[in-house]
């Protein structure tokens, strides 16, 4: 599909989404005022087949009511959402990316660990429920662990890694791996049965990060700076984040199990961050950091 194709499905569906429910006139003169439009409206025809292709490309119903308004339901799972918001947000950098050779020197992007070797085998087999088998180099083991068969969940992007979740047939315990540490991954001719208790919503519910917990669910408060506040309005931690303004600061306030990830999230805030509760929490926290101070001691 053409880079200006893309462009076009792109700005149907976030001026529908911003609007909430639009009629084809107001989208047309929307249209004509746009860079898009070259002055001119949106024609009927052209948009019945930009309705067709891009419930085709991006999965997206454009729908329509009995006053002849268009609207995009939003999905009511949470994660259902951020996967829409991430797929088109792809598709706008992709499409934005797509002919800039010459001024590569000027764009600055973050080296990150690659998952495109196994992304597409490992979509395909949660896909078909098909088991693999592959050698893991974990940061842990000296020596990689080979011929782990395993049957992949579900995946996550999470902090620009991908990592895909299931049960490892070895013990029957349900594991996280990194795609970007995996090595020599393989189908196998078995399928497998996703079981009825498992689902990424209600796996990752009540935690942020990737690693899970047995820990209960804690109401989790944090005193910040109305300046990080703005930072978690704009990138909440988790679904159940709620915020208290007060003159000087702001409470946000989560329902989450303590991890080592919701640690380290609460450290990269510095000093604009302060744990309220719980007190196991607090402590964590204070503990990393007297930790981190111990290692400049006598320097």
């Amino acid at each position: 599909m053409s880079a200006d194709r893309l462009t076009k499905y792109i700005w149907v569906i976030d001026t529908i989404t911003t609007h909430g429910h639009i009629t084809r006139q107001r989208l047309s003169e929307l249209w004509e005022m746009s860079h898009l439009g070259d002055g001119r409206g949106l024609p009927h025809r052209t948009f019945f087949t930009m309705r067709r292709e891009i419930e085709q490309v991006f999965g997206i119903d454009i729908k329509v009511n009995s006053a002849y308004e268009y609207y995009i339901e939003t999905p009511v799972d949470s994660n259902a959402r951020a996967f829409r918001s991430w797929m088109l947000d792809s598709y706008a950098v992709r499409n934005a990316m797509s002919d800039t050779r010459d001024i590569a020197g000027q764009i600055i992007v973050d080296e990150v660990p690659s998952a495109r070797e196994f992304l597409a085998p490992v979509t395909q087999a949660v896909r078909h429920r098909r088991m693999v088998r592959f050698t893991y180099g974990s940061y842990s083991r000296s020596v990689p662990d080979r011929d782990i068969v395993f049957a992949p969940y579900f995946l996550r992007l999470y902090r620009q890694r991908w990592y895909m979740v299931g049960r490892r047939e070895k013990d029957g315990q349900i594991r996280t791996y990194a795609l970007d540490r995996v090595r020599e991954l393989v189908h196998t001719q078995r399928e497998y049965e996703l079981p009825a208790d498992i689902s990424p919503a209600r796996y990752f519910e009540d935690i942020v990060g990737i690693t899970t917990s047995q820990s209960p669910v804690h109401t989790v408060k944090l005193k910040v700076t109305h300046r990080q506040a703005k930072y978690l309005r704009d990138l909440p931690l988790h679904p159940s984040q709620r915020e208290e303004m007060f003159s000087s600061h702001s409470v946000v306030s989560l329902r989450l199990r303590i991890t080592p990830d919701l640690v380290r999230e609460i450290l990269t805030m510095g000093a604009e961050a302060e744990v309220l509760e719980p007190h196991a929490l607090r402590l964590m926290v204070v503990q990393s950091l007297t930790d981190t101070l111990r290692n400049y001691e006598g320097n």
